[in-house]
């Protein structure tokens, strides 16, 4: 993955939500790319450095014209010291073997921001690669990762599951700040704690969490299954039982919505995205969602004044044709 406008709009919502201020060092997860896809995104591109007072960083695809280039020069441009660790080397990173290695002792706790963005997805040693996150991340420092979710098949060798950053957080003593997943307009994200019928279009997800004391990485034992251990195998997990926990919620628990022609964001709830129609067609996956046309026919169906019972047997008829032909609903 590669820092494009869905990044630009999460960057843009955390600056204006002053959620990265103290931050004057960032450590890169691999060695990535910024990249602009799209030719009406190039303005974005250059809104968001001009916004931010900062130089324009230059590279350029040969094939499209449109930006690419190390992220070295985004954050570099962005006034932040910048070190990337991966294991080709490229764009002046660190040469280092997320399956193996460990954070040298002169990064230990070095990084105002560590960033994770489509990544660690790629490696084998997931352990290794959150220990490493950990270690470079200094104490009050962020971590920040972009990872695929439910529709990211053939990329990479994992996708993840919501629950295990809340794991990984509550585990290590982490503030759980926010947790986002995408929708089809890279400008809109959506909480992950909305009902699962709402991110099952989601592609990624965006996570940030706030590291609160310097200490050992320790590895999540999931707590919401009906396991009964013995109480001594608890040790290394530092809990003292096995119950329930029910983590709190993020400090950022809302959607966001970016307007890219001016980089302001505005928080909504579910309540409000499921208010304002066009909002509410994107949450349940964009006008091409199988749940979206559903619900569009169903706004038809009422709008022409159907009896409740030709609209209820009209959307259960239309959903049964769906599933047939393939959708998923």
């Amino acid at each position: 993955m590669s820092i494009g406008a869905p990044m630009l709009a999460v960057y843009s919502f955390l600056r204006n939500e002053r959620a990265l201020e103290g931050v004057d060092t960032v450590a890169d997860i691999g060695s990535i790319e910024y990249e602009i896809k799209f030719p009406e995104h190039d303005r974005i591109f250059e809104d968001f450095f001009r916004r931010a007072k900062a130089p324009l960083p230059t590279g350029r695809n040969p094939e499209t014209g449109l930006y690419k280039g190390g992220a070295r020069e985004v954050y570099e441009n962005l006034g932040y010291e910048y070190k990337a660790f991966d294991i080709d080397g490229r764009f002046g990173s660190c040469v280092f073997d997320l399956n193996y290695d460990h954070v040298p002792v002169e990064f230990i706790g070095w990084a105002g921001l560590t960033a994770n963005l489509g990544t660690i997805e790629h490696v084998f040693n997931q352990v290794n690669c959150f220990r490493v996150v950990h270690d470079l991340t200094k104490t009050g420092g962020l971590m920040i990762h972009l990872s695929p979710l439910n529709n990211s098949i053939y990329h990479g060798l994992f996708q993840y599951n919501p629950r295990l950053f809340y794991a990984i957080a509550e585990y290590n003593n982490y503030e759980m700040l926010g947790q986002w997943a995408s929708t089809s307009d890279p400008s809109f994200w959506l909480p992950t704690s909305a009902k699962k019928k709402f991110l099952i279009d989601s592609a990624v997800m965006v996570t940030l969490m706030r590291k609160k004391k310097a200490s050992d990485f320790v590895i999540p034992l999931q707590i919401d299954t009906p396991m009964e251990p013995e109480k001594g195998a608890l040790a290394r997990y530092n809990v003292d039982s096995f119950a329930k926990h029910v983590p709190a919620p993020p400090k950022y628990d809302f959607a966001f919505k970016v307007d890219f022609a001016t980089l302001e964001s505005r928080r909504l709830t579910m309540e409000q995205v499921m208010a304002d129609d066009s909002l509410g067609v994107l949450a349940e996956g964009g006008p091409d969602g199988a749940r979206a046309k559903i619900r569009m026919m169903e706004h038809e169906l009422r709008r022409l004044q159907a009896p409740k019972w030709a609209v209820r047997d009209g959307v259960r008829g239309i959903a049964r044709l769906m599933r047939r032909a393939g959708s998923r609903l």
